[in-house]
Parts: C-alpha cells; structure tokens; sequence
C-alpha cells in the first residue's frame, strides 16, 4: 500500500513541476511581448463609467478630484466623453450637404467666361471649351460655413477616459472596486478606438444591466412560448404515440 502511496506523491510533484516550468516559460514569452510591441495607449487608459453626479461641481470635475485623491502616484489626465444632441447632428449634417452643392452655386455664363484651348488626344485638333466662373459679387455674397457660429454646447456624459503613467497602475484600478456601491465608478481596460461604440457611453451604467435584465427575461420567455408549438409539431410525427396520450383525437387522425 505504501508503494502506491509513494508513487501517487511523485506524479504529483512531477506534475506540478512541470505546470510550474510551463507557466514560468508562458510568462516569459508575454514579458518579452510587452517589452518588444510598440506602446499602445489603450494600455495607459481606463474607462471609468456610473460618475456620479453632483449638483456642486461638473463630471470633468468629479473625474480629477477622485482620481487626484485616490490615485494621485500613478494619474496622469482624463478626458470626459460628451454627448452631441440632436440639434448638433442636424446642424452637423447640414454643413456637410452645404460644402458638397456649393461649387454648384452662383455660375454664370457672362463676361468672366474665359475660353480655355484644350489638345485633342486623337487627332490634334485644338477645340474650345468656357470655363464657368462665379462673378465677384455672389462670391462675397456666399455664407461662410466654417466660421459660423452654428457649434451648440455639448452636454457631458457619466463616462471618462482616465490615463496613467504606467500599465500596472491601469491594470490595477480597472481590477479593484472603487466604492462600496458597484453601480458607481465603474473602471475597466479602454477598448481600442475602432471596437468602441461611442453611442452606448452616452448610457446610464444602470440602463445598461436592465436592459441586459430585459433581454435575458425576453429570451427565456421566447423559449417558453417556442416550446409549445415545436412541441405540438414534433408530437404530430409520432401519431401512434399521441394516440395513446390523448385518446380523444383517435377520431381525427384515423
């Protein structure tokens, strides 16, 4: 019995040198992965979501004095997501539309036509050709979009891009809870600029978890209310079998 006993011990330890030499070798290779790769500032950055708001100061200000108080070794700046109403998204793409008509706007044919000769490509006949430009007046005429004031103040958001001096520190507050309430103060690792969906930084942290609530009671609900008719379906094609469950309908499925 000894003899298995001791045979039981040295698998073990030989397995657990090995896991040990494994994960040493594994982190090895990721050390010299991070040291080699370039810096990537999503690595320095945390996004810190559920601020709370305050009626005495701003979030950009709530963000600084609570990092500043907490983390003020490693803090280095932060940047408050805002969000564009509306109004502003309206006026956005109005501008845009403006800037893509307005070389077709205001050209007449009059005395600032210039003739402009061109060399045909197949035969070496020059040809003619008028050149259409605006007269003097209409172009003092024309709105100037770039330097209107049509820019609408945006509103800040509960959400903020925090940034560190070194990824350790980032690693560590986007790991550790910082308040009693886990609604409040949320850290985690910044994504990468091009797998944000900006739109969703704009939400309340609470909105978030109910509608993940939601859509996991809809999808049960879905389940159950699928489970009928896949149920009937699949029983239609053992009719012997739904014979004897509902004597009843013996009539109909002779």
């Amino acid at each position: 019995l000894w003899v298995h006993c001791v045979v039981l011990y040295i698998i073990s330890g030989v397995a657990c040198f090995l896991l040990y030499m494994e994960y040493k070798h594994i982190a090895r290779l990721r050390l010299l992965h991070l040291v080699r790769t370039t810096t990537n500032r999503s690595q320095f950055t945390v996004l810190v979501r559920g601020i709370p708001k305050s009626t005495h100061e701003s979030f950009n200000s709530a963000v600084e004095s609570f990092f500043t108080s907490y983390h003020a070794p490693s803090y280095l700046s932060h940047q408050v997501v805002y969000k564009v109403g509306k109004l502003q998204k309206i006026v956005t793409g109005a501008k845009k539309v403006y800037r893509k008509f307005k070389h077709f706007k205001g050209t007449t044919v009059d005395q600032t036509c210039r003739s402009v000769t061109y060399r045909c490509c197949l035969c070496g006949v020059s040809s003619n050709s008028f050149q259409l430009l605006p007269t003097e007046e209409q172009e003092r005429e024309k709105p100037c979009v770039k330097n209107s004031n049509l820019n609408l103040p945006a509103e800040e958001c509960a959400a903020a891009f925090v940034f560190f001096k070194t990824r350790y520190a980032a690693l560590i507050v986007s790991k550790i809870l910082q308040t009693s309430n886990p609604m409040k103060w949320v850290t985690s690792l910044a994504p990468e600029p091009k797998d944000m969906y900006w739109s969703n930084l704009w939400l309340p942290y609470k909105q978030l978890w109910i509608r993940r609530i939601a859509t996991l009671l809809g999808s049960i609900v879905f389940m159950f209310i699928f489970l009928v008719p896949v149920t009937f379906i699949q029983g239609l094609t053992q009719l012997e079998q739904l014979q004897q469950r509902l004597p009843f309908l013996k009539g109909l499925l002779k």
